[in-house]
């Protein structure tokens, strides 16, 4: 009977409404505060995906940066807990279960570039009576990289029983190689980490 009459004033439904929507209202707030940071996450999740699956094509960006005026090369690293990496490269994570102490950052680094041709100079030095040589240089140069190889081809040239000339190859000494290398490592913040 109580909670009849309590139904019946005006003045408890008012009460009872204005719970209702502060209820309402903090629920409303709450999910909308919780499909923000759902958002968040996703894109975070989405830039690491990508940020990982460039790093699994594993492959190198080169731009000019005109502020230095040199080229740079730029190879995106993988941002991931060490028991994911082995969906994305399972060599790499094999050879990270080998090292021992804790690892943070592990630069795996191959590089290849043509040096162009070999210059072989066109005349012929007799070492002695059937043996000759040629002599031949490289030289490369760029911001970050200088070689220079030099050396000599040698082959022996011999007449048979038949009168004919025939060349017999011997080796191929080089005397200097020279390869001076310029690396510079830089860290780039993103989003708050650090990437390479």
């Amino acid at each position: 009977m109580k909670t009849l009459n309590f139904f019946k004033n005006p003045l408890n439904w008012t009460i009872i409404m204005f719970i209702t929507i502060i209820i309402l209202t903090f629920f409303l707030f709450s999910t909308c505060n919780h499909l923000i940071l759902e958002k968040k996450s996703h894109i975070f999740d989405n830039k690491l995906n990508n940020q990982n699956r460039l790093a699994m094509l594993d492959s190198v960006n080169k731009t000019y940066n005109k502020k230095m005026g040199v080229w740079e090369s730029e190879k995106t690293a993988y941002v991931l807990k060490k028991k994911d990496l082995e969906l994305y490269n399972k060599g790499l994570s094999d050879t990270i279960k080998k090292l021992k102490g804790k690892i943070s950052i592990i630069i795996n680094t191959e590089g290849k570039i043509d040096l162009g041709g070999i210059i072989i100079d066109n005349k012929v030095i007799t070492l002695d009576s059937n043996h000759y040589g040629l002599n031949f240089k490289s030289t490369y140069q760029d911001n970050g990289l200088s070689q220079i190889i030099t050396g000599q081809s040698r082959f022996f040239v011999i007449r048979d029983s038949k009168l004919k000339w025939n060349i017999k190859e011997d080796s191929t000494i080089i005397d200097t190689n020279l390869i001076n290398i310029k690396i510079l490592y830089g860290f780039r913040e993103y989003d708050k980490k650090l990437y390479m």
